[in-house]
């Protein structure tokens, strides 16, 4: 079996990831702007010069099809999906992402998945869907 152990509190950068990079995607571009100038970035590795064009290309898919997707990018066992969890007024409040050893034939897939249940949390506490697929 797989174990992945996170300690309670641990804050990764934004951009660790599918669930980070879920949240950051839909943040409005103001917001947005806000937190890729004053976060920790990670893009693919300690210590990687942070590739902005490759990262707006990044949020760009996740708007356009309803889901994050790392396959491999944080740690090479491991892939993982996400898509943004909206509030009220159609804010990010989180996001919900799955990790496991599928490839990327399988984000697809799973993403839908994932970003299906995203949209029922988000209609539950009172999000309007039009920004989510």
């Amino acid at each position: 079996g797989v174990k992945i152990t996170i300690p309670l509190g641990y804050r990764f950068p934004l951009t660790y990831g599918a669930h980070g990079k879920a949240i950051v995607a839909f943040l409005d571009e103001e917001e947005r702007d806000r937190v890729l100038r004053s976060e920790r970035l990670f893009f693919y590795g300690e210590g990687t010069e942070v590739d902005m064009g490759r990262l707006q290309e990044e949020f760009n898919r996740c708007r356009v099809q309803g889901f994050a997707e790392d396959i491999g990018g944080v740690d090479p066992r491991f892939s993982c999906v996400a898509a943004p969890v909206l509030g009220p007024r159609g804010k990010v409040v989180g996001s919900i992402f799955i990790v496991g050893t599928f490839g990327p034939e399988s984000a697809p897939q799973y993403g839908a998945k994932v970003a299906q249940g995203a949209r029922e949390v988000s209609r539950a506490l009172g999000a309007e869907m039009g920004g989510l697929r």
